[in-house]
């Protein structure tokens, strides 16, 4: 089963419907944390990792091209660190613009 990366903020009692409302908004950037964070240190460290999978299925999920998901994956696949950082990079920064819409 897919993480759910909003379930931390769905129900929270003192917000009320106002948690409810965002709770994929803050799902949504949670999830961009962890892809941020592989490219961070993609230079020196294998980041594929489950984590990842799961912030990139969840992004995929919630209204991302399933394309860039792929793209992203692919970067972190190339053989060169200094090829996959700025291909890693060039991926989050069409992520950043895809979310912004």
């Amino acid at each position: 089963m897919a993480k759910d990366f909003a379930q931390p903020y769905r129900n929270v009692p003192y917000f009320g419907i106002w948690a409810d409302e965002t709770a994929d908004d803050f799902g949504r950037r949670d999830a961009c944390a962890v892809i941020r964070d592989a490219v961070m240190r993609c230079y020196d460290e294998d980041m594929r990792t489950p984590d990842l999978s799961a912030a990139l299925d969840y992004l995929t999920a919630h209204g991302v091209k399933d394309g860039i998901a792929r793209s992203f994956r692919a970067a972190l696949d190339t053989p060169d660190p200094a090829a996959r950082l700025i291909a890693a990079r060039a991926v989050y920064d069409a992520l950043g613009r895809a979310l912004k819409g």
